[in-house]
């Protein structure tokens, strides 16, 4: 359940907010709660949906927000019907790393990456992944072809060229993992920024069968 003044998400036996301190005289579930901030914020929004994400790595602490479509417009607001980004793009998504929100903007068809410090890429891809496949280092997506890019910097690890990002063999390293390439499979270090193991294999576990042990 939900607080109504705040929006905090309680514990099911809470009586008062553990965030605002207010009392719990009206319990909200999700879709009582959209209903209200959309009485809060402005009933004339096509479209409210809440987005929630954890911070990895960390304390796993929960932070959501509100995104309000007016057609295709996105507007995002916390929980206190803050407005946080104002109308400009068409859609948002939030990773959370080491207590820092990086937010992920979408501009007509191209996705950026920002904090609230400033940008940290420019539009220029068409996904980035919210899910880390290193401790800072998430997939982008261009014309089909993956790449990856430092989540905390922006800067480019790996520029997009490879057709598959595959897996992690369980005896690797935490940021190796095999990937494709012009239908051939390989490996590379995440971190390093580093192939491991040339492109010359047909098949995904192949790699990880020949060479079980990454040094």
């Amino acid at each position: 359940m939900y607080c109504i003044k705040c929006g905090t998400r309680l514990p099911d036996n809470a009586n008062f907010c553990i965030n605002c301190g207010a009392k719990v005289e009206q319990r909200l579930q999700p879709n009582n709660l959209i209903e209200y901030y959309r009485s809060m914020i402005d009933f004339s929004f096509t479209k409210i949906e809440m987005t929630d994400g954890y911070n990895h790595y960390s304390n796993n602490k929960k932070i959501e927000y509100l995104k309000a479509f007016d057609d295709d417009v996105c507007y995002v607001f916390d929980f206190s019907c803050n407005r946080i980004f104002a109308g400009l793009y068409n859609d948002f998504d939030f990773i959370i790393y080491n207590n820092i929100e990086y937010f992920l903007l979408q501009k007509g068809n191209k996705w950026a990456l920002m904090t609230k410090q400033g940008f940290l890429t420019q539009f220029i891809y068409d996904k980035i992944g919210t899910c880390m496949l290193a401790p800072g280092y998430v997939c982008v997506t261009q014309d089909e072809k993956h790449g990856i890019i430092n989540l905390t910097s922006g800067k480019t690890v790996f520029d997009c060229i490879f057709d598959d990002i595959g897996h992690r063999c369980t005896s690797w390293p935490d940021d190796c993992f095999t990937v494709k390439k012009d239908n051939k499979w390989g490996a590379i270090s995440i971190i390093h920024g580093t192939i491991l193991i040339p492109f010359i294999y047909k098949n995904e576990y192949d790699v990880s069968n020949n060479h079980p042990n990454l040094i």
